[in-house]
């Protein structure tokens, strides 16, 4: 069960504004953001509900490295800090 701040999760959106790919991913996977999004604060999250990776999205395209992670289902998010904007999914690690 994912827990999101009330505040935020008003605005939650499922957009072309974040594209994570490749799905499912093996050693890694990439982040792409809108120009209107750089800033924004990424997080991969386990079935747990444990933040497994935590970052800030600097650049149009992030890679996020996952070789050792164990095979499953995990989710993302990405919190565009400026208007209170949170992009879920989810992604696959083989």
């Amino acid at each position: 069960c994912l827990a999101i701040n009330e505040e935020l999760s008003t605005h939650l959106l499922d957009s072309d504004l974040v594209e994570v790919f490749p799905n499912p991913a093996k050693n890694f996977f990439d982040v792409q953001l809108s120009s209107s999004l750089i800033g924004s604060d990424f997080e991969l999250i386990d079935i747990l509900g444990r933040s497994l990776v935590r970052e800030n999205l600097n650049a149009l395209r992030t890679r996020v490295r996952v070789e050792n992670f164990s095979n499953g289902s995990y989710y993302y998010r990405v919190i565009d800090k400026v208007n209170g904007l949170v992009f879920t999914g989810k992604i696959v690690i083989h």
